[in-house]
Order: structure tokens, then sequence, then C-alpha cells
């Protein structure tokens, strides 16, 4: 797991579990394999995947949930456990 990583995820308001990070470590080293046999993206490097693309699908799915469960006034400060 990346510090950066997590640390961009809390910039969001998101927090992770060990198990998550693990999770997505692990898709890391799948996406790279399988990027060998295919193109699957040109971003490999493992700070460049976690935020150009973890980071990124992350944030996504925060907005997501604010505008579909959060009233206006309630998402000032949220905080989302995914």
């Amino acid at each position: 797991m990346s510090k950066k990583f997590e640390q961009q995820l809390a910039e969001l308001g998101i927090t992770l579990t060990q198990t998550q990070f693990n999770q997505f470590d692990k898709y890391y080293e799948m996406l790279v394999e399988w990027n060998k046999v295919m193109n699957l993206t040109g971003i490999t490097e493992y700070e460049e995947v976690n935020e150009k693309h973890f980071v990124d699908s992350l944030a996504i799915a925060f907005i997501y949930y604010i505008y579909t469960t959060l009233s206006y006034k309630d998402n000032k400060k949220s905080t989302v456990r995914l």
C-alpha cells in the first residue's frame, strides 16, 4: 500500500480497510501482468496507476454517493467508507 494513495483518498474523505488496499495492490499486479499480453493501459507505474486509475475512479464513486444519498446541506464534511 502506498501512503500517497492513502493520503489522496483521505483528501477526498474516503477511507479503505487494509483488505481493500490489498485488493487494489493485487489488481495492480494483475493489470501489469495482463498489460504485457494486451495493451490495456499506457500507465503502469505503481504510483501513477494508483492516482490516475484508482483515485480517479473512487473520486467519481464518492461524488455519485454524495449526490444520490446526501442532501446538499449534509455533504459539507462527509466521509465515505467504501
